[in-house]
């Protein structure tokens, strides 16, 4: 769409970073198929996202944060309608009685929130989430899609070991070396922009 092309360090390292995916993830687990086509849908649609809301910061002149707030604000909205959609007794039926599903039919409208846990969700929204979709479209706008891509190879990385630092989750030998696998990918894709931006 955007008629970017991908270099063969680009290739090489979505490759290299797609094989260290697997050794992350270990596909003897994947047993559920249910599971693997939404995880596989998920990230399809947003990759489609990335697209178009780096094409409508282009055309428009929007920065990231404005398109980050409209992209929260209507995703906001659009969640709250399906979360009252799985409340009419039709809907909530089809979820509850397919294998997966009951949990989005058990999604309360309201929740009260505690003091105590005020912290916690400004840190998720504002730092976690806010702060990395507007450096993420920062990236984007930028540099090119490509390189904010490797975001999405990083993060099967970075997660096991802050579980492992801040949750004291065990690190398998296999994940270590999905992650090193992964890194040197990410490395690939970094030193192939660096390479192309001094032409």
């Amino acid at each position: 769409m955007f008629k970017e092309k991908l270099s063969i360090f680009s290739i090489i390292s979505i490759l290299i970073s797609l094989a260290g995916m697997l050794l992350v993830v270990d596909p003897t687990n994947l047993t559920k198929p249910v599971g693997i086509s939404l995880a596989l849908g998920s990230a399809m649609l947003f990759s489609i996202y990335s697209i178009f809301s780096r094409k409508i910061s282009l055309r428009t002149g929007m920065d990231t944060l404005e398109v980050t707030g409209f992209t929260f604000l209507f995703g906001s909205l659009e969640l709250y309608l399906l979360m009252v959609c799985s409340k009419i007794p039709l809907v909530q039926h089809f979820l509850t009685s397919h294998e997966g599903f009951q949990v989005f039919a058990e999604i309360p409208l309201f929740v009260p929130l505690h003091w105590n846990d005020l912290p916690l969700v400004l840190i998720s929204g504002i730092f976690n989430t806010a702060l990395g979709f507007v450096l993420y479209f920062f990236i984007m706008k930028e540099t090119s899609t490509t390189l904010a891509a490797t975001q999405f190879f990083v993060k099967p990385a970075l997660a096991p070991l802050l579980s492992f630092l801040f949750l004291g989750e065990p690190l398998k030998v296999m994940l270590i070396l999905g992650v090193g696998v992964i890194l040197i990918g990410s490395a690939f894709t970094i030193y192939g922009d660096h390479l192309y931006r001094k032409r």
